[in-house]
């Protein structure tokens, strides 16, 4: 039904048009038609009474009925647009840029915002997880389309595509860097001008005992050693992944996103196999639309406990364990 409209409203104003002319040829009020001059409607009027016999054009007559129906329906398929759900979620700041115009034309908005930016952080944690938790269970229930945007807490926003997973399509909107007004949608195109492969997947700590793995994933800035350390003083395997150019929009495509969020998921199950890793600890420095896809990908399941840190002032100062609820997921290093 979408393609459909999508298709229709492509050359909706010619078909209106010729519908129009023809219900009014069939009341018999066709004359007028050759007084409005707003478009091609007069220069269409009488180029159909140049070339079609009159006999045909009072045949009209009889069937106004069904073509008046063609004109409703014509109208009802220009104006029908799909329903879109829509998450905003915000946890630093509020004054949010809206979603872009192109949006709100070809959809529906139902709006739910889940803001919990007036806690107190990290100590309200365990209230802001189990608000939210509720939150993304009411969402992810909702029939239609759904879509995500938002400015929160890196573990808040992984969280939150963790629970969503990956059995269900999301729409994604990120706001460029560049002075964009409006949060507009990843590129649905196969464009090959995105970074579709991480530079570099660096491997540590091979010969370490451990059973818990430190991944670092960074596509928007570095992450350094000094900062890692902070959260455990316990020697780790340690898995990086990092993009050529770091950027904070150098993510804006789906299929450039699945790239990506494929090779982290691939290689951090190669070594969880390997190691018989039991716990992951995950630092990132992406967007929130990323970092919304990337916990989406991960299995409550299959994979082992993953625990998301929040970076403040040089070091990672709390996190939160995405098996875990209330104030036995807040975790502080």
């Amino acid at each position: 039904m979408g393609q459909l409209c999508k298709l229709y409203k492509k050359y909706y104003y010619l078909i209106f048009t010729l519908l129009l002319i023809l219900f009014l040829i069939s009341l018999g009020t066709g004359e007028i038609l050759k007084k409005i001059e707003i478009g091609e409607v007069s220069a269409i009027y009488n180029t159909i009474v140049a070339f079609v016999p009159e006999k045909y054009l009072m045949a009209l007559q009889r069937i106004s009925f069904p073509i008046g129906v063609l004109l409703v329906i014509s109208i009802i398929l220009f104006a029908w647009k799909k329903r879109m759900n829509v998450l905003c979620h915000v946890s630093l700041a509020h004054g949010m840029a809206p979603l872009s115009p192109n949006v709100k034309k070809e959809y529906y908005i139902k709006e739910e915002n889940l803001d919990i930016v007036g806690y107190s952080y990290p100590n309200d944690l365990h209230q802001i997880i189990t608000e939210q938790d509720s939150a993304i269970k009411d969402f992810t229930a909702t029939k239609g389309i759904h879509s995500y945007y938002g400015i929160a807490h890196t573990p808040l926003v992984f969280r939150a595509g963790y629970m969503y997973g990956d059995q269900q399509e999301i729409h994604l909107f990120h706001r460029a860097h560049n002075n964009s007004a409006n949060f507009e949608e990843w590129d649905t195109s196969a464009d090959t001008k995105w970074e579709t492969s991480f530079r570099e997947i660096q491997e540590e700590n091979k010969s370490c005992k451990s059973n818990n793995l430190i991944v670092a994933i960074s596509t928007s800035l570095e992450i350094k050693n000094i900062e890692i350390a902070s959260i455990t003083d316990t020697k780790c395997h340690i898995i990086r992944f990092q993009l050529q150019t770091l950027e904070f929009d150098i993510i804006g495509n789906y299929a450039q996103a699945e790239n990506l969020r494929k090779q982290i998921l691939s290689k951090i199950r190669e070594i969880v196999k390997k190691y018989d890793i039991q716990c992951i600890h995950m630092v990132i420095s992406s967007s929130v639309a990323f970092t919304f896809f990337s916990g989406a990908g991960f299995s409550s399941q299959h994979d082992p406990n993953v625990i998301v840190y929040h970076y403040d002032n040089g070091k990672y100062v709390w996190g939160i364990d995405m098996k875990r609820n209330g104030s036995d997921a807040v975790i502080i290093p």
